[in-house]
Order: C-alpha cells, then sequence, then structure tokens
C-alpha cells in the first residue's frame, strides 16, 4: 500500500494526526528535492541551497487515517545548525540524508545523529537515507556500509532515488507506522500518568481529610474534660 494518497488533496480540515518532520543532512544531498517529491510528487534539482529553513504541509491517506504533515527542510550549513537546534523540539520524524556518490555526507552523518538525540524528543522517529542511487557519478558509499551504520544507530535504512521516486513511498510507509506506532504509545502513557496523578491526588485529599478529623476529634477531647 502507498503512503501518499494519489487521488487529488483532501479538502478535509479534520485529520487523525499531526506530525512535524524534518529532512536533514549535509548540503545538496537532496533535501528540497526530497520535500517537494514527497509533497507535489515531482522532481526539480535542488540546485540552490535551502537558507536556514523551508516548511510544506500536505494532507496525506494512510491506512484508514489521515495525517496532516508538516515537512521541515533543513539546511547543511554549519552556520545556522545552533538555530535549527530548536527546531527539533515536538518534531515526531527525522529523514536523515547522505549522498551515495559523497562519502563526505556519509561521515557525517554522526554529527547529526549527536543533534538529533540531543535536541529531538526521546519518541522521535529517525530514518537513514542514501539517495542519488539514479546518478552517474561512481558510488562512494555502497550499500553494505550504509546498513551497518543504520544497525549500529539502530534505524532503519533505505536507499532512494528522489529523482525517479524510487524508495520514497516505503520510506513514507515505515516512517508513518512508526510515528503512529510511538504516538499511540505516547497516549497511553500519558492516560497512565493521568490516572496515577489522579489516585495520588485523591488518596492525598483523603490523607487530609483523615488528619483534620484526627484534630477535630482530639480538640473535642480536649474541650470536654473534667480536668
Amino acid at each position: 500500500m502507498e503512503a501518499i494518497s494519489k487521488q487529488p488533496p483532501l479538502q478535509s480540515t479534520g485529520y487523525d494526526y499531526l506530525f512535524k518532520v524534518l529532512l536533514t543532512g549535509m548540503t545538496c544531498v537532496g533535501k528540497t528535492s526530497a520535500s517537494q517529491r514527497i509533497i507535489e510528487g515531482k522532481f526539480q534539482a535542488d540546485d540552490i541551497s535551502t537558507i536556514f529553513l523551508d516548511f510544506r504541509l500536505k494532507e496525506v491517506k494512510y491506512d484508514d487515517k489521515v495525517i496532516k504533515l508538516q515537512l521541515w527542510d533543513t539546511c547543511g550549513q554549519e552556520r545556522f545548525r545552533t538555530l535549527i537546534d530548536l527546531n527539533y523540539r515536538r518534531c515526531h520524524g527525522v529523514l536523515l540524508m547522505y549522498d551515495v556518490t559523497s562519502l563526505y555526507s556519509f561521515e557525517a552523518i554522526d554529527s547529526y545523529v549527536a543533534e538529533i538525540q540531543r535536541s529531538s524528543p526521546s519518541n522521535c522517529q529517525t530514518i537513514l537515507l542514501g539517495n542519488k542511487i539514479d546518478s552517474e557519478r561512481p558510488r562512494e558509499v555502497t550499500f553494505q556500509q550504509g546498513a551497518k551504520l543504520a544497525n549500529r544507530l539502530g534505524m532503519p535504512f533505505f536507499e532512494i532515488s528522489v529523482k525517479t521516486g524510487y524508495g520514497v513511498d516505503e520510506v513514507l510507509n515505515e516512517l508513518f507506522s512508526r510515528m503512529i506506532k510511538a504516538s499511540k504509545e505516547q497516549a497511553e502513557k500519558n492516560d497512565s500518568n493521568d490516572l496515577q496523578g489522579t489516585e495520588e491526588r485523591k488518596n492525598s485529599r483523603d490523607s487530609q481529610y483523615i488528619q483534620k478529623l484526627k484534630q477535630d476529634h482530639q480538640t473535642e477531647k480536649k474541650s470536654g474534660s473534667c480536668l
């Protein structure tokens, strides 16, 4: 099943999930083109680097759910990294990209992972993507290298071509599935915490009431004493 509906954009204002997803990685790995592929279903070479952040919004169908997707394309320039750290807050998913024809972009992945771990929520779902498998330029990063890194980092791994669209729907299916599962688990955790908090407040009120009864009882005994 494809994550992105092939039908016209949804017109309703209702949705089941609102997910904030970041595209991150070094400059020129294809993040802006990936954003366009996901949102508009077409390809345009990203010859111009994104300045700071680019934001796009789309409603998509996944299984029987409607997802409002906030897709943030982050720039790769180092001078903006501190500011971009702030945008990881309340982020539900990250698509972490490198270029399979650029060993340099692959070797930078660990620094982005540290950034994600430092700034994003603990239940944020990250997927590692090796882009540009369609390129005529020679590979500098093998599939095995990417898979090995993803295994070490504990995250899913896909090789994709944003240009042809190869693998993009599979990535979105995986991401949506993981974000929905994490969202349900968080909701259950919040419900459990609310229940525990309610019980603690009830116990506290009971304790205060009992303490007051004891004080009142002691006062009555003293006032009625013959001493």
